[in-house]
């Protein structure tokens, strides 16, 4: 009777442990969080995810004067985010963002980051969820030639959009929406 009791009780508290950690939830690996202040950017984030299924997102801000521009891509190798060390990072939702900024102290204004943790930490959460870059496959001699796979060259969806005073005054993505093509009433 004990025993049944007290697996219920250790089975519960491992699920709420798992609950609480990064977007796998057989992960134990610390992830730090991002909250955004800018719903617009929240809304296409959104629907930028659900459409490339991305579960790592670099955002790219540029601030004009009162306008700010963002450009959203998925990051698809385990190589990039080594390359991104410097960048602000958490989780947000279902997915990792990383922010990239020529002026850092334009991402203040947009995002909070929460319970912060190391680098290493991404690194370690990102390592199996997303594939290398380079082939570990050996060179193969044929014919006096050394073959060897080349890197994958990805031409993935990319969003870019502007918004001003909390409202979105543009959107452009690489499949070759842009809605300053569409006439607005006046």
């Amino acid at each position: 009777m004990h025993v049944a009791f007290i697996r219920t009780i250790l089975s519960v508290l491992f699920t709420c442990a798992l609950s609480t950690t990064g977007i796998s939830q057989s992960k134990l690996t610390p992830m730090q969080k991002i909250y955004l202040t800018d719903k617009v950017l929240e809304k296409n984030l959104n629907e930028y995810a659900k459409a490339t299924q991305a579960k790592f997102i670099i955002v790219n801000v540029e601030k004009q004067d009162s306008l700010y521009q963002y450009e959203l891509a998925k990051i698809y190798f385990f190589e990039s985010i080594k390359d991104y060390a410097q960048l602000p990072w958490g989780q947000w939702g279902n997915c990792v963002l990383l922010f990239s900024s020529r002026v850092k102290s334009d991402l203040n204004e947009i995002l909070l980051i929460r319970d912060t943790t190391a680098f290493a930490d991404l690194i370690r959460y990102a390592r199996p969820l997303l594939p290398n870059e380079f082939s570990k496959a050996p060179a193969q001699a044929q014919n006096g030639l050394i073959l060897q796979e080349a890197p994958l060259l990805i031409h993935g969806l990319e969003w870019k959009f502007a918004v001003k005073g909390g409202k979105e005054i543009w959107l452009r993505t690489s499949e070759g929406f842009d809605s300053r093509d569409i006439p607005q009433p006046k």
